[in-house]
């Protein structure tokens, strides 16, 4: 599977979280989800979620969802216009 894909599957696994109320997540769980990838490759992905203000890490392994509003307007990021 490419990384892009790889993406789109963990951002769609996030999104459901977020639609069933859970708010964050730790990196266990998502190494139980995704068993086939190696370390880097969930690191990779969850950097760029980071990156996208999806996600923040507010702890080593531990995460928490950004609601939509705020990644829609970059209120995560602080860059609210």
């Amino acid at each position: 599977m490419t990384t892009g894909s790889n993406y789109k599957r963990l951002e769609y696994l996030i999104e459901k979280q977020q639609t069933n109320g859970r708010l964050s997540f730790n990196l266990n769980e998502i190494r139980q989800s995704f068993r086939n990838y190696s370390e880097s490759a969930l690191k990779q992905i969850l950097g760029r979620l980071s990156a996208n203000s999806k996600i923040v890490s507010v702890l080593k392994g531990f995460y928490v969802i950004a609601p939509r509003l705020f990644f829609k307007r970059n209120i995560a990021t602080g860059d609210v216009p």
